[in-house]
């Protein structure tokens, strides 16, 4: 996204434009865009006390049980392709600066 700013004039004017709005609480695009990645831990955090405070004989505990473990595996995937994307980014990054070194004058 920083590249986009740099980049790209009107996107970046487009987005301060939108910071002044109320309704947005002086959030920035970022913010939005991290919400989704954030949630799933915060669901699995909620179910862990769901659970401990489930009784053992209760008849939805084991689809309680089932959403946490499928929110768990969720949260870790989410995890691994956000570090393989920024991998991909920061490997990016440094092929872009590495541009000069291949240029013959």
């Amino acid at each position: 996204m920083a590249r986009l700013h740099r980049t790209n004039p009107a996107f970046d004017q487009f987005l301060h434009s939108r910071l002044h709005i109320p309704e947005l609480r002086l959030r920035d695009l970022g913010d939005f865009l991290i919400e989704p990645i954030q949630r799933p831990p915060r669901w699995v955090m909620l179910l862990d006390q769901v659970r401990k405070y489930t009784p053992s004989q209760h008849p939805d505990l084991p689809s309680v049980q089932l959403l946490h473990t499928r929110l768990r595996q969720l949260a870790e995937d989410i995890n691994t392709r956000k570090r393989q994307a920024d991998d991909m980014h920061a490997l990016h990054d440094r092929l872009s600066g590495a541009d000069d070194l291949f240029e013959t004058s």
